[in-house]
């Protein structure tokens, strides 16, 4: 009796070990869906159709980026960046090089 008791509890344990590091994962990268995705657009064109709608903000070679409560890459402009607010409050600038191509992605919680 005793034997399935500690079974028992060294399963909820665990269970609730597991919840907690996946609680963790997932605040610390909650954008990991749609980073994937957007890592997987070639163009500009397949970013506009995932978000289905136009960027709200383009910021172009030689803008100055401002602030506005999220956090901003330090890597430079090297054609232009199209930026994306999630209603999580996920903001993702995405930078488009001279090609078309999408050549990296960026992510800032607010």
């Amino acid at each position: 009796m005793m034997h399935k008791l500690i079974v028992v509890v060294l399963m909820v344990v665990s269970c609730a070990i597991a919840f907690l590091l996946m609680g963790v994962w997932f605040h610390f990268y909650p954008n990991y869906k749609d980073r994937n995705a957007l890592l997987a657009c070639k163009n500009e064109e397949d970013v506009v159709a995932y978000f289905k709608r136009e960027p709200e903000i383009v910021y172009f070679h030689l803008n100055e980026m401002s602030y506005k409560g999220w956090r901003l890459p330090e890597r430079p402009i090297t054609n232009k960046i199209i930026v994306y607010t999630r209603k999580t409050g996920m903001r993702y600038y995405i930078y488009i090089g001279v090609d078309g191509n999408v050549e990296f992605v960026y992510s800032a919680s607010s």
